[in-house]
């Protein structure tokens, strides 16, 4: 059967292309051309593998057939049965063209209807046999029925293989322009014919030790589960297929960490010495004293620093906990050694925080802080690379390339997540490699933080300073909105602020 449109394209059985490789752009793949290629572009959809490696968001259990006599308004549900008669309407007004069909089993009559697809009329011919899935419409109390509008439909042959109905059909975010089952045969045919082209790189000893699938298998699985059909596991990524994906995206992760950890230990850094007596003045002028954890932190970064390595350390801990008199006191180790030091925020609001913050506690000591933005003019710039600007604190506007500094020994990153790994050499190339010291306060467990961000030296704060109130954090999911309005409301009656992110 062919058709110009190809939804009805029907599944043969598994035939592998050879003439294809995992980079051949996605517009020569069947079925895609020029046109299509463009609107997959806007999922991140440009080659063959992108195809293989776009999962589904979620999957729908369309294995379990129902008689007509059993369908229940409002229901989702599958059906199968024969074609009793088929029309085309043209509506009076706007003369658009709707396509409706009688369908019959042995239990009763049901109507669907299409719009603006007339082409069917050729292919629903009176006795041909359909399965339908869709949600279950209708007025109860007109008499004519039960009716699917615009549901999914698999003509029934000996030699298709059925994608859309009678299974447990893949769900993929789609984009304007192609529908979801145009995508889901795409991913079909794509799945069925090249496949193969996944070698096989774990070692067989790490995915016997891990339990784990082969990767081929894994693929197919995820998109068209044939061998594992518990509906919840895969909608929960928990099915063996999703188990072996998600391993391999943690171990690729945690083998380009490991590599970029390795590359820069054979870079050589900044050895700064003790120095002494900024750290020392400005110690002296706190009206409180350094916590454990504080003193343990600053002792693993005083190490690093000495070191003729590049220092790539992050620091955890919750908001309050002193991070950036951690930060600041690394700033005056730099400072005193004839350095520069930057601190680079997400946001503006929160590197003016920093600027204020920071500019009053070193007052005292006459060091030039400087504030740069988007906003700071060419003025701002050139205190930078004439190094009059000791101390930069700024947004992504310090790694802008017109930004030059004299002499980039500290950079200090707030918040990492906000910030990729690009973001983090590019701060690093403003110096003759810098050492790097990344904050953040996201509640994440100590093992997590050392997985995400395996190339990084992690530090904990885990003590507040005395008269600091614990941190509370809570997670909720979105059907639990009542709960998190009523503690909302809760807060306000006492008389306390509450901010929405």
């Amino acid at each position: 059967m062919k058709s110009k449109n190809k939804d009805l394209t029907p599944a043969k059985t598994s035939g592998r292309n050879p003439q294809i490789s995992k980079d051949t752009p996605v517009q020569y793949i069947k079925g895609v051309g020029p046109a299509r290629a463009r609107l997959l572009e806007r999922i991140g959809i440009t080659t063959l593998q992108d195809i293989l490696f776009y999962f589904p968001w979620r999957y729908e259990d369309r294995k379990n057939l129902i008689k007509i006599c059993d369908l229940k308004y409002g229901a989702d549900a599958t059906v199968m049965c024969e074609v009793e008669s088929a029309k085309i309407i043209t509506t009076r007004r706007k003369r658009m063209k709707i396509f409706e069909v009688t369908f019959a089993d042995e239990t009763g009559y049901l109507k669907s209807k299409w719009f603006n697809q007339a082409y069917l009329e050729k292919y629903f011919k009176k006795g041909v046999k359909v399965i339908l899935s869709g949600l279950v419409k209708g007025n109860l109390y007109s008499g004519e029925g039960l009716e699917m509008d615009n549901p999914d439909y698999e003509l029934v042959g000996t030699e298709d293989r059925l994608i859309h109905t009678s299974r447990i059909v893949p769900v993929y975010k789609a984009t304007e322009g192609i529908s979801q089952k145009q995508l889901r045969t795409l991913m079909f045919n794509a799945v069925d014919s090249a496949s193969f082209l996944l070698e096989e790189y774990l070692p067989g000893e790490i995915i016997e030790r891990n339990g784990l699938k082969p990767l081929e298998w894994s693929v197919s699985e995820a998109h068209f589960p044939e061998e594992y059909n518990d509906i919840d596991s895969l909608n929960k990524g928990m099915s063996p297929a999703h188990k072996r994906l998600i391993f391999d995206e943690f171990f690729l992760l945690e083998a380009g960490l490991a590599l970029l950890k390795k590359r820069e230990t054979l870079e050589k850094g900044i050895s700064f010495g003790d120095g002494g007596g900024l750290v020392d003045k400005f110690l002296k002028q706190l009206h409180f004293t350094l916590t454990s954890a504080q003193e343990r932190v600053l002792k693993q970064i005083r190490s690093d620093m000495k070191r003729n390595l590049p220092m790539n350390r992050l620091i955890h801990g919750d908001v309050g906990c002193g991070k950036t008199v951690v930060a600041l006191i690394s700033i005056l180790v730099a400072v005193e050694n004839g350095y520069q030091a930057c601190l680079m925020a997400p946001t503006e609001l929160l590197a003016e925080q920093h600027f204020t913050n920071i500019h009053k506690m070193v007052e005292a000591l006459g060091l030039n802080v400087l504030l740069l933005t988007s906003s700071s003019g060419k003025k701002a710039a050139g205190h930078v690379s004439d190094g009059s600007a000791q101390v930069i604190i700024g947004t992504h506007a310090v790694i802008q390339e017109h930004v030059e500094f004299k002499k980039l020994g500290l950079a200090i990153i707030d918040e990492q997540h906000r910030f990729g790994v690009v973001q983090r050499a590019a701060l690093r190339r403003k110096g003759a490699n810098p050492d790097i010291l990344i904050m953040t306060a996201t509640p994440i467990p100590r093992t997590l933080a050392m997985t995400l961000y395996g190339d990084l030296d992690v530090s904990v704060i885990d003590e507040l300073p005395a008269g600091r109130r614990p941190v509370v954090t809570k997670t909720f999911f979105s059907s639990q909105k009542e709960k998190i309005y009523s503690l909302i409301e809760g807060e306000m009656s006492k008389g306390r602020q509450v901010y929405i992110v």
